[in-house]
């Protein structure tokens, strides 16, 4: 069964904007060799502290509706949040959170049960999470959250960026308590 969801102004104005004046202003970007995700992520652990006060916050409205929504009988929690630019130009092919679909990466995420992307701003074209197995899509809206499963019936992309960057936070949770982020056992 499709279950994708989206809770409109999960955050409000003011979180949106403390949120985009912090990710347009910082040079915390990481660095890595995956050069689809070089200079795009900000990690949690790597925010400061009013920054991690509203993903805390998020954190915890996220996993109490995540629980309640999709009936789960385990606690869910969050293995990741990271602050995400998509520039002008960018999109992403159509995958599964858990890469059940790619061999070589499954065992590493398999553990991914729920994906989560929080919209920062809407000033763009495209940038739609788009599920094409579905004939569905989320345009983002400032503030917005879009939530679905992490198998292949879930299987997703993000059409391309025109005309600004598209700024979200991005999550992942699953079931194992020891890949939770701190402050969420």
């Amino acid at each position: 069964m499709f279950q994708a969801k989206t809770i409109h102004d999960f955050l409000n104005k003011e979180q949106c904007e403390i949120l985009l004046n912090f990710v347009k202003t910082t040079n915390s970007w990481r660095r890595i060799d995956n050069s689809f995700w070089d200079n795009r992520t900000i990690n949690y652990f790597d925010t400061p502290l009013e920054i991690k006060s509203i993903l805390q916050d998020s954190i915890t409205r996220l996993q109490s509706f995540m629980q309640s929504e999709y009936s789960l009988s385990e606690v869910i929690y969050p293995d990741t949040m990271d602050l995400v630019r998509w520039f002008d130009g960018m999109s992403q092919q159509p995958h599964c959170d858990d890469m059940s679909d790619n061999e070589k990466e499954h065992s590493r995420f398999s553990s991914r049960y729920i994906g989560c992307v929080i919209y920062l701003n809407d000033d763009y074209e495209g940038g739609k999470t788009y599920y094409p197995s579905h004939n569905f899509e989320v345009t983002p809206k400032s503030g917005m959250a879009a939530i679905h499963l992490g198998d292949c019936n879930h299987r997703h992309g993000v059409t391309k960026v025109t005309g600004n960057t598209r700024y979200t936070a991005a999550s992942f949770w699953g079931f194992d308590k020891s890949k939770a982020i701190y402050g969420h056992k």
